[in-house]
This record gives C-alpha cells, sequence and structure tokens, in this order.
C-alpha cells in the first residue's frame, strides 16, 4: 500500500462514537496529499453536508450556502484529514504494518479477510477522534496486495459496537486535484 499513487475512498461510521465528529465521507486522493470530495459531519449537534478540497496542504471547505472558503489546513486533522488515508506514517500502511495477531480468517473470492487488533493511536492517525484499540477486519486483494476495507470495531457511546468503515477502490488511476475558483 505504500506505493499506491492514489485513491478513491468512502469512510462510514455505524454507531455513536461522540469523539470521530465525520460520520460519511467520499472522494479521491493521491499520495502527495492532496484530496477532495464531499462529508457529513457533526457540527454542534448537528449533521452537516460540506464539499472540500485540500490541494497543496490549502484546505477549501464548501457548506450548505455559498461557495469553497480557505480555511486553515490544521483544521482537517481535527475533522477527518483524507490525505492521512496513503500516508505511509499515519494511514492505512500504518495501520496495517501495527495489526497485532493477524489472523487470516478467511477469503472472499480473489481477497484474504484478514482479523487482528490496532492501537488506538495508530488508528487515530486514519481516523481522528478514536480514543481506544478496535477489532480489525481487512480485505486485502490477493494479487495486488491493495487493501480494498477495513472494517474497524470499537466501543460505542451507548455501549454497543460502532464500527468505522474504510473503502478504497481506484488504485493508481490519475487524480489531478485544483484548489477551487
Amino acid at each position: 500500500m505504500a506505493k499506491v499513487t492514489s485513491a478513491a475512498f468512502t469512510l462510514a461510521v455505524d454507531g455513536q462514537l461522540p469523539t470521530v465528529t465525520v460520520q460519511t465521507a467520499q472522494g479521491v486522493l493521491n499520495a502527495a496529499g492532496d484530496a477532495q470530495g464531499s462529508a457529513t459531519i457533526v457540527q454542534f449537534g448537528q449533521l452537516v453536508e460540506v464539499e472540500f478540497v485540500l490541494a497543496g496542504k490549502e484546505l477549501y471547505i464548501k457548506g450548505v450556502t455559498g461557495g469553497f472558503a480557505q480555511v486553515p489546513a490544521a483544521l482537517a486533522g481535527s475533522v477527518y484529514d483524507p490525505s492521512a488515508i496513503l500516508d505511509p506514517a499515519r494511514g492505512v500502511p500504518k495501520v496495517l504494518s501495527s495489526v497485532q495477531s493477524p489472523t487470516i480468517a478467511g477469503t472472499e473470492g480473489e481477497r484474504w479477510l484478514v482479523s487482528g487488533s490496532v492501537p488506538a493511536e495508530v488508528a487515530a492517525g486514519l481516523v481522528p477522534g478514536i480514543t481506544s484499540d478496535v477489532t480489525a477486519l481487512f480485505t486485502i486483494t490477493m494479487n495486488s496486495l491493495e487493501l480494498t476495507s477495513a472494517d474497524l470495531t470499537l466501543d460505542g457511546a451507548d455501549g454497543k459496537p460502532a464500527t468505522v468503515k474504510v473503502e478504497l477502490s481506484d488504485f493508481n488511476e490519475p487524480v489531478t486535484i485544483s484548489p477551487p475558483s
């Protein structure tokens, strides 16, 4: 995964995780850290739909009304920073190399299902707000060894399990992301 240059991604939270502000996100990204897409986040107790462009370390957000506005890029990490996905130091490569007690749980066509646990500090690099270790199930293609999905399960605020699902596709497709005009 450290050699992937671009990908399409989706993220979805199922359950109550009050420390995770993003509920859904989808878009495209490249290994340089540029990304664009849309997300549903919890802001002041309400679900808010936003579009985002992260280009050249500059973050642009478009809310329900108006156009894109540049905001401090540091805010991306507090909400959801898609540039982390391909980052070897905090994203999928780091998560995969940090899996504890990995076990092949089965196969699904031409994919392995690998289970294990991931320390909270590593999982939080991929999904900000995770504060406890997670149980993970990874789907990895047999021929290219690419991660196509990760289901991260942890205790929800209501005492029930909650899951964060990250899916990746369209690996190494050309992706050009520019600041909005």
